[in-house]
C-alpha cells in the first residue's frame, strides 16, 4: 500500500493544498498605527499583544514598529511638556483655569459647611461628598512633569476660616506667582475664605 494524498486530509507537517495562508499584513498594519501621535499608544498595545500571541509572519517587524511608535509617542509628549513649560501663553491659560477652579471650590467649601456644620478637613473630601459632580481639586498650574497635587487648602486652627490657592508656575507656596480665586465682594464677605500672608 502506497502513501497517496487524499483531498481533505493533510499529511503531518505540511499544509493541505488550498488551505488559507496566515498573512502578516494585518498585524503590520495595526503596528503601523502605533506611529499615530497620541492614539498610537492604543494601536501599540493592541499590536504588541497580537504579535506576542500569534505565529503570523512578520511578527518581529510588527514588534519593531510598536517599539518605534511607543518611543515616538512618549518622546512627543515629553517634548510638548518641555516646550510649553516656559510658554507664557500656556502658563496664563493654566492660571486662568485655576482661578475658575478655585472660585468654584470656594462655593463648594461653603456648601459643605452649610451641609455639615463645619469646613472640610481637605479638598479630597469634596470629591467624595459631592460625587458624581465633577470637582477639580488638582493644581495644574506648575509647569513640567510633576506629581499631581491638590490646590493648597489651609484650614485655620479654629476651623472658622481657610486659605485656598494654587502654588503658581514655580510650584512653591506663598510666592508672588501664587494664583488665588477672584471672588465678588458679596461672596468674599460671607465666606470663610481669608488669604493668609504666608508662614
Amino acid at each position: 500500500m502506497t502513501d497517496s494524498y487524499e483531498p481533505g486530509h493533510a499529511t503531518a507537517g505540511a499544509e493541505a493544498p488550498g488551505a488559507p495562508r496566515r498573512r502578516g499584513w494585518p498585524l503590520v498594519l495595526v503596528a503601523c498605527g502605533s506611529l499615530i501621535p497620541f492614539l498610537g499608544i492604543l494601536f501599540a498595545a493592541t499590536a504588541l499583544s497580537w504579535a506576542l500571541l500569534t505565529d503570523r509572519p512578520r511578527r518581529k517587524l510588527a514588534i519593531g514598529l510598536v517599539v518605534a511608535g511607543s518611543v515616538l509617542n512618549v518622546g512627543g509628549v515629553a517634548l510638548i511638556g518641555v516646550l510649553t513649560e516656559g510658554n507664557d501663553t500656556a502658563a496664563g491659560e493654566r492660571a486662568a483655569a485655576a482661578r475658575r477652579d478655585l472660585a468654584a471650590l470656594v462655593g463648594l467649601i461653603e456648601q459643605y459647611r452649610a451641609d455639615h456644620g463645619r469646613y472640610p478637613s481637605d479638598l479630597l473630601t469634596l470629591t467624595t461628598a459631592y460625587f458624581p459632580r465633577p470637582v477639580h481639586v488638582y493644581d495644574m498650574v506648575p509647569a513640567g512633569f510633576r506629581v499631581p497635587r491638590t490646590y493648597q487648602y489651609r484650614l485655620a486652627a479654629d476651623g472658622a476660616s481657610y486659605d485656598l490657592f494654587s502654588v503658581g508656575k514655580d510650584g512653591i507656596p506663598y510666592t508672588p506667582d501664587d494664583v488665588r480665586p477672584v471672588l465678588p465682594d458679596s461672596i468674599l464677605a460671607r465666606s470663610g475664605y481669608r488669604p493668609a500672608p504666608g508662614p
